[in-house]
This record gives C-alpha cells, structure tokens and sequence, in this order.
C-alpha cells in the first residue's frame, strides 16, 4: 500500500473514532431510549423527550438522565430521544459543547401522548438554565375500530 493510500486510510480511521467519541453512534443513529420499565408501549401512551438540535447555537442541549439513571454522556453519546412513562420525572441535562459543559436540570410533569424539547438558555453570569418546551399532543390513541 503507498503512502497515499495510509493517509487515507489513516484520515478516514482517525474521523470515525472521533465522531464515534464525541457523539455515539449507537445513542444518535440507534432507537429511542426506553426510560420506563415493562413491556414495550405505544407512543401515545408516553411522553417523548427531545434534545435541541440547534447545532450552531452555544446553547446546544443534550439528554443525560431521567430520574437519575444515566442514558448519555461524553464516551457513548447522547440519546435524541428518550421515551418516558407520564408522570414527574427529573431529567438532567448538558448545555453547550465539549470542554465547556454546564448541567441543569428540571423536574417536570410529562404527559402521555406529548413530545418536549429541552433546550438551554443563558440564565447570565456564566449560569445556564434549562428550559422545557412542550410542542403539544403529537402521539394520539387510534380511533376504535368500527363493528363490522
């Protein structure tokens, strides 16, 4: 193989490792994570957590955890995703890029057929905050079947 071809081959090896240590494959390219026990449900029985893709802001947000148990962090990636049973939940989050991380949290009342997206805002003096949007009732529950 010549010199050429190693560099490339090298490049093209080096760039994988990276996006796969700064971002996870699994957690960005896999399925939602199921952050509830018991059998599989419907999304209209869940609530969906999204994280805030906005890639060119500071205030870039990332899904850490639910209710204390780790689903994201630095060395597998972040979930996009995170399905949850309704209810109270605390879900910590990241907010900006890598060195400079800073983790809020908040706690809040999710309901069944809701997608919320966190995002991150400056709350000044170097303070960052989460906040919580809920774009409303995407998941509904199919219509009953009519008897034939």
């Amino acid at each position: 193989m010549s010199s050429s071809q190693w560099k490339l081959h090298a490049a093209v090896l080096s760039a994988g490792a990276m996006l796969a240590g700064c971002v996870g494959i699994g957690a960005v390219l896999g399925p939602p994570v199921r952050a509830y026990g018991g059998p599989e449900k419907p999304d209209f029985e869940l609530a969906e957590l999204v994280a805030s893709r906005e890639l060119a802001s500071p205030m870039y947000a990332n899904l850490v955890s639910v209710d204390g148990t780790l689903y994201g962090d630095g060395i597998r990636g972040f979930p996009i995703t995170v399905k949850v049973a309704p209810g109270e939940h605390r879900v910590g989050i990241t907010c900006g890029n890598a060195p400079d991380y800073r983790y809020p949290a908040l706690t809040g009342i999710f309901k069944a057929g809701h997608v919320y997206e966190f995002r991150c805002r400056d709350a000044g003096n170097g303070v960052m905050a989460a906040a919580l949007v809920d774009h409303g009732e995407t998941y509904q529950a199919p219509a009953p079947k009519e008897k034939e």
